[in-house]
């Protein structure tokens, strides 16, 4: 009864830990989030890895589903008399044309912005066209970030299916203590990839930053 008492806890500190939605856009744009609230014709939300941040808010008719931390996922339909969407609440910024001065990114726990507008991982590609070293820099680094959310969710896989095994009495102490050690392996594991891939993002916006500067 002890080990299961433990392994309830880890269980739920995972799941809080790693909860998320996910905005799919029209656009094919993906952006890790907490949703707040879904109107008829908008959905306000958080950026996850910015939880205390602002609140921003997007037209449904930009969004294709929603996939919520608990694994149901929403197909937007839009409501036929949504009012005309309005330019102030488009979330995600409009590049510099060419014939306009580049203008300095931000970065913070992964998250790039333009003009304080967060801008999605294309259009993050797209801008640093200009600059190869910063594009390989940001590539390397979105994919080294990507294996945080691999090893998290392989661990709640397995910590989840060792827990339901042991109610059924399939498993004893073992593997229970197994199950720990490798969930407290994979989350430490998957922090270090995390850090180390946002580090080489914000790296690569400070190396675009300087080249636009010269």
């Amino acid at each position: 009864m002890k080990h299961i008492i433990t392994l309830s806890i880890i269980i739920l500190i995972a799941i809080s830990s790693n909860a998320q939605d996910t905005l799919f856009f029209n656009s094919g744009t993906q952006i890790r989030s907490k949703v707040l609230e879904v109107k008829p014709d908008v959905v306000t939300y958080k950026i996850y890895e910015n939880i205390e941040g602002p609140t921003y808010t997007v037209y449904k008719h930009e969004l294709h589903t929603i996939h919520y931390q608990n694994g149901y996922v929403e197909t937007i339909q839009v409501v036929e008399d949504s009012p005309t969407p309005k330019k102030e609440l488009n979330t995600h910024a409009e590049l510099p044309s060419a014939t306009e001065s580049p203008t300095k990114l931000t970065c913070k726990k992964g998250v790039v912005k333009l003009d304080n507008t967060i801008l999605s991982t294309q259009q993050v590609k797209e801008l640093f066209k200009t600059n190869q070293q910063a594009l390989d820099l940001y590539t390397k680094g979105k994919k080294i970030e990507k294996v945080d959310n691999i090893l998290a969710t392989a661990s709640l896989i397995i910590v989840g299916s060792v827990a339901v095994l042991q109610l059924g009495g399939y498993v004893g102490t073992p593997a229970v203590i197994g199950a720990c050690v490798y969930f407290v392996g994979a989350y430490t594991t998957a922090t270090v990839f995390r850090t180390i891939g946002r580090s080489k993002i914000k790296e690569s916006v400070a190396l675009y930053n300087g080249s636009i500067q010269k």
